[in-house]
């Protein structure tokens, strides 16, 4: 009995293994697809959105968002008062994403902010490993900056950033959209 269970077990193994050679052999065998001068070979990659932090969603299985020195809150939005907090008190954004694997990858972070009462301020982004960006903008309830971040670990991990504003102005954070563009 054992002879026949070991006999039949080895030709199943076998049949699998002819059957997924024959897959891989068609598959590889299997012609090009023609190129038109209207369809590229290789097209650009669109961002892939890994997520968007703000007071109310601050945490998601790829995403998270750590706030310090919050002068007031509202699910909306959060407002940072560097004339009345401390100076020793940091009032910055830090948000946080999973870096896949230890492959290069390029992230563009877009936060939403509002600074009110000047006529420019400053933003700095910067990390852990030594990327940092500064930005000058206009006052207003608009205010979009775009920062493109290159990550490369190891491996897997959490990279985080801090926005600050560097004038020592008054500015508001409402969210920051993170997509991975390589």
């Amino acid at each position: 009995m054992k002879s026949l269970y070991f006999t039949l077990a080895r030709t199943a193994t076998i049949a699998i293994a002819a059957a997924l050679a024959a897959t891989t052999v068609s598959a590889s065998a299997a012609p090009a697809r023609p190129t038109s001068p209207d369809r590229p070979q290789t097209a650009a990659a669109s961002p892939t959105l890994i997520g968007t932090v703000d007071p109310q969603h601050v945490y998601s299985g790829t995403t998270e968002l750590v706030l310090y020195g919050v002068y007031g809150f509202d699910p909306s939005f959060v407002t940072f008062n560097q004339q009345l907090m401390p100076a020793s008190i940091p009032q910055v954004a830090v948000p946080y994403w999973v870096v896949p694997d230890g492959n290069p990858h390029t992230y563009v972070l877009t936060f939403h902010v509002n600074t009110a009462g000047t006529t420019t301020t400053q933003y700095k982004l910067t990390d852990t490993y030594g990327y940092q960006s500064t930005q000058t903008v206009a006052d207003g309830d608009n205010t979009t900056l775009t920062f493109t971040v290159p990550v490369h670990f190891s491996g897997a991990g959490w990279e985080d950033v801090v926005l600050k504003n560097i004038s020592g102005d008054n500015w508001t954070f409402y969210s920051c959209k993170i997509e991975q563009t390589s």
